[in-house]
C-alpha cells in the first residue's frame, strides 16, 4: 500500500476515529507510550526519531502476510522519507521457533540496527522483542530463553510494536513465547515492554473473518481471566470490564464487516486494554487449555483459549459471582446473574463462527484425563481463585468437551 492512498481512505474515517490518543503508561506494567487511533501509522517517522540514539538502520520484523498485505512496504516508505535506513526480515511462522529468533538476530547483527519495528499479529511481535534484547546484550536469541520461563532484564534496543490484529495484546505485553522442538518456552520482564505501542485499527481491516474471530476470543480471555484472578482490584477490572464491554458490542460486527471501522477500532482499543490488566495479574486455566490445544491438537492460541474459557466461568462461578455478573450484563444487555456470563461467552463464540466445545477434535475419554492431568503438571495456575484437584480438572475437560455427567461416566 502507498502512503497516499492510505491517507486517503483515513480521510474518509470520522473525526472520532482519527484523533490520534497518546498515553503514557509507565505506572503500569504496560509499554513507555501507547498511541492508538487510525491513522496513527503515519507518524511513525517522527515516533522513531524520538527514540533514536545512534545511527543505524530500522529493523522491521514481521510474517509473510503481514509483507504480503503491503504493511511493511508502507512502513518503509514512510521511513525512507524521513532519510532513515531500513532493513527487513518477514518470515516470522505463525507459532514461532526460536530457530526464526535466532535468525533475525544473525542476519540483523552484522547492520548494527538501531531499533526494532515489529509489525504485525503476536508472534511477529514476540520474536521483534526476543530479537531487541539479544540484539542489545549482543547475544543470540537462545541465550535470553535459555529456560523457561526467562527473565527479560535491562539492555534491549529500542523497540517499536504495531499490531494487525487485535486480541494477542503483545504490543503492551510482558511476555514473548518461542518454541524449541515441542517446548514453549516464555520470556517475561519489562525489559522486553516496547518503548511505543503504536495501534492504527487501519492495519486490522484487512483481517479475515476467522482471525478477527480468534483473536478477539483472546482478549476477551485476557480481560475475563484478570477480572478472575486472586489478584484483581478495582484497576484491574476496571480495564478488563472496558475490554469486556467493547467485545461484546463491536466482535460480532468486525467478524461480519472487516471494513466496520468503527467496530475494528473498539477491538483494537480492547486487545490493549485486556492485555494491560492481564500484565498485572498473569493467567488462568483457558491458557492452560490453549498451550495443550496447540500442542497436541495444533489449535490455534485464540480458539485454545476460548473453548476453555467458558468451562472454566462455571467452574469459578462459585467465588466470582461480582466479576461474572458484570461481565454478563456487558456480554449480554439486561443479563444479571453471574450463571449467564458463560452462556453469553459461548453464544458469542457461536455468532463469530466459532466451535463451542471439543468435539470436534475427536479426543476420546481416556485422552481428556491424560490432558487434565498434563495441564496440571506443567501449566499450574495458583492464581486460579478455586483450587482444582486431579478429579476436577477431568471433570474441568469433560465440560470443555460438552460430555453431561452420565456421558462422562
Amino acid at each position: 500500500m502507498k502512503l497516499a492512498d492510505f491517507r486517503m481512505k483515513i480521510a474518509t474515517l470520522p473525526e472520532r476515529l482519527r484523533r490520534v490518543d497518546d498515553l503514557s503508561l509507565s505506572g503500569l506494567k504496560g509499554p513507555g507510550g501507547l498511541i492508538c487511533g487510525c491513522g496513527a501509522l503515519t507518524d511513525l517517522a517522527g515516533r522513531v526519531r524520538a527514540l533514536l540514539s545512534r545511527e543505524g538502520p530500522i529493523l522491521i520484523v514481521a510474517d509473510p502476510v503481514v509483507a504480503g498485505l503491503g504493511w511493511c512496504d508502507l512502513a518503509e516508505e514512510i521511513l525512507a522519507r524521513a532519510d532513515l535506513r531500513t532493513l527487513r526480515f518477514a518470515q516470522v511462522e505463525a507459532e514461532p521457533s526460536l530457530e526464526t529468533a535466532s535468525a533475525v538476530v544473525a542476519m540483523a547483527a552484522p547492520h548494527a540496527p538501531a531499533l526494532i519495528l515489529g509489525i504485525g499479529g503476536g508472534s511477529a511481535m514476540d520474536v521483534a522483542k526476543i530479537a531487541a534484547l539479544a540484539l542489545g546484550l549482543g547475544c543470540d536469541a537462545r541465550d535470553v530463553l535459555a529456560q523457561s520461563p526467562s527473565t527479560a532484564g535491562p539492555g534491549a534496543l529500542p523497540l517499536i510494536l504495531v499490531p494487525t490484529t487485535a486480541g494477542t495484546g503483545s504490543e503492551v505485553s510482558l511476555f514473548a513465547v518461542a518454541t524449541a522442538g515441542s517446548e514453549k518456552r516464555s520470556l517475561i520482564g519489562r525489559g522486553i515492554l516496547p518503548e511505543l505501542a503504536l495501534i492504527d485499527p487501519m492495519l486490522s481491516a484487512t483481517m479475515p473473518a476467522s482471525v478477527t474471530a480468534m483473536t478477539g476470543m483472546d482478549a476477551l480471555t485476557h480481560a475475563i481471566e484478570a477480572m478472575m484472578h486472586v489478584k484483581a482490584t478495582p484497576l484491574i477490572d476496571g480495564l478488563a470490564l472496558g475490554a469486556v464491554t467493547l467485545i461484546g458490542r463491536a466482535l460480532r460486527r468486525a467478524c461480519q464487516d472487516g471494513s466496520d471501522m468503527e467496530a475494528r477500532h473498539d477491538m483494537a482499543v480492547a486487545a490493549a486494554l485486556s492485555m494491560i490488566a492481564f500484565n498485572q495479574t498473569g493467567g488462568l486455566w483457558a491458557h492452560s487449555v490453549s498451550y495443550l490445544l496447540g500442542e497436541h491438537c495444533k489449535a490455534p492460541h485464540g480458539l485454545g483459549c476460548a473453548l476453555g474459557l467458558a468451562a472454566l466461568m462455571r467452574y469459578n462461578e462459585p467465588v466470582c459471582g461480582p466479576a461474572l455478573r458484570s461481565i454478563a450484563a456487558a456480554l449480554q444487555p439486561g443479563a444479571t446473574e453471574a450463571g449467564e456470563a458463560a452462556g453469553a461467552v459461548t453464544r458469542l463464540m457461536h455468532d463469530i463462527g466459532l466451535p463451542g466445545d471439543l468435539s470436534g477434535f475427536g479426543l476420546p475419554h481416556g485422552a481428556l484425563s491424560r490432558l487434565a492431568s498434563e495441564m496440571l503438571q506443567r501449566y499450574p495456575r495458583a492464581g486460579n481463585p478455586r483450587p482444582m484437584d486431579a478429579t476436577e480438572a477431568i471433570g474441568y475437560w469433560h465440560d470443555m468437551a460438552g460430555l453431561t455427567a452420565q456421558e462422562a461416566g
